[in-house]
């Protein structure tokens, strides 16, 4: 049985996926597994995954869903006491994953860490690594079906028990995870997402575009055919009294 499961979901990250994984696999041993959600790849990184996958290094499992749904589903494939998520398939690792499970045990043990590479407002979404106890995510309810904020809504229900925690530590090394991706596309995601878990789409002096304002109210009807999982809307877990340092 190992003792850390480290769980992906990716979809269509044929240009970094490879490097991605190998990254994550050539620094852990047999106290590590894999476990990767495709969401029906369709850009061949799928093929990818199924040569790890036949050669043993990874678990796969291969079924279309949201961001959130697919780490819900790594997770339930997974063994291991701790759970090492948000490790993503469009980013690459530096050899530290073993260093900062060293930090985690040392300094936030039972809780849910976030691992930031910096704690710097326009770095937040560079690395959100998150580090939990399999008991303690099974207590909060697990990863929501939601495609955006999916990792937000959990530390937030954590930060409500008093069981999260912050600390910047670097493994991310490149590339950009924004890069490329359609505008639109990613916006109208957003939107929805925030609506199903109940948070404020804009902040109140944001000056909201025509075509912002028509991608908001096209979310807001689907978002009537879609679970809700409201909650706090304002929780900011980038403050500072989540932060633990690491001397």
């Amino acid at each position: 049985m190992p003792k850390y499961s480290i769980c992906i979901t990716q979809r269509n990250n044929r240009a970094t996926v490879e490097a991605s994984l190998r990254s994550v696999l050539d620094q852990i041993d047999d106290n590590f597994e894999v476990v990767v959600v495709d969401s029906e790849s369709s850009d061949g990184s799928q093929e990818v995954l199924r040569r790890f996958a036949h050669d043993g290094a990874i678990k796969l499992v291969e079924q279309r869903c949201t961001r959130g749904k697919g780490r819900q589903i790594a997770f339930e494939n997974s063994h291991g006491a701790i759970v090492v998520s948000n490790i993503d398939m469009d980013e690459v690792y530096s050899p530290r994953l073993v260093a900062l499970l060293e930090a985690y045990d040392r300094l936030a043990e039972g809780r849910v860490l976030l691992a930031l590479s910096s704690i710097l407002d326009e770095e937040h979404g560079r690395q959100n690594i998150t580090i939990a106890p399999r008991e303690l995510l099974r207590s909060l309810g697990g990863w929501h079906d939601v495609n955006y904020g999916e990792d937000w809504d959990l530390w937030r229900r954590a930060a409500e028990r008093e069981k999260f925690a912050v600390l910047v530590f670097q493994v991310v090394t490149g590339p950009d995870p924004s890069a490329g991706r359609p505008r639109l596309r990613s916006r109208y995601t957003r939107y929805l997402a925030m609506i199903q878990l109940g948070r404020e789409v804009f902040a109140e002096s944001e000056e909201v575009h025509p075509s912002q304002r028509a991608l908001y109210l096209w979310a807001r009807f689907v978002s009537l055919f879609k679970p809700r999982f409201n909650g706090p809307k304002k929780f900011d877990p980038y403050q500072q009294k989540y932060l633990i340092r690491s001397e």
